[in-house]
């Protein structure tokens, strides 16, 4: 699977419907492991550059959070996505876009609807 970025985020991967809801699923289940996002190094300068004074510093996790949030931000905007929680409370999007979101609920078991979270970054 190609690695997520600004310029290549789920909606954009090409991929045919029933590839996305069995990719969804298969993450949902922890078959496999969900896509990884880059995150833009002008998002790592920011948070490097903003707590370099705090004391105590962020913690690392806090840290990893405060990325994944700027990062799904910068990526999907104001884009409804379809996403996962993983430990540390960061975000691992499923799918974006409305149609994508509602192909995918329609086929979740109630199970692996009460894994997933619809919402916008």
């Amino acid at each position: 699977m190609a690695l997520l970025t600004v310029d290549n985020p789920p909606e954009k991967l090409d991929e045919p419907m029933a590839d996305l809801i069995a990719r969804a699923k298969a993450i949902i289940a922890g078959q496999i492991p969900p896509p990884e996002v880059e995150t833009p190094t002008f998002i790592t300068e920011l948070l490097r550059k903003e707590f370099a004074r705090c004391e105590p510093p962020p913690t690392a996790e806090a840290i990893r959070m405060l990325e994944n949030d700027m990062t799904i931000q910068h990526v999907y905007g104001t884009t409804a996505i379809l996403y996962l929680c993983l430990a540390g409370h960061c975000r691992s999007v499923l799918v974006a876009g409305s149609s994508q979101i509602l192909a995918v609920l329609a086929e979740l078991t109630d199970e692996e609807s009460a894994k997933i979270v619809v919402g916008t970054p």
